[in-house]
């Protein structure tokens, strides 16, 4: 038997001495993870 969890939580540890390369990357990963769940039909 398979089990999907009704919620999930990820965590990631992004770091770069450069603030703005750093909110780069945020937005960059939160993109590709709604996208994802889009293609997927997840929330």
């Amino acid at each position: 038997m398979n089990v999907v969890a009704a919620n999930v939580e990820m965590t990631v540890d992004l770091r770069n001495t450069d603030e703005i390369l750093l909110r780069q990357a945020e937005n960059q990963l939160e993109e590709f993870c709604n996208e994802l769940a889009n293609q997927e039909g997840v929330k």
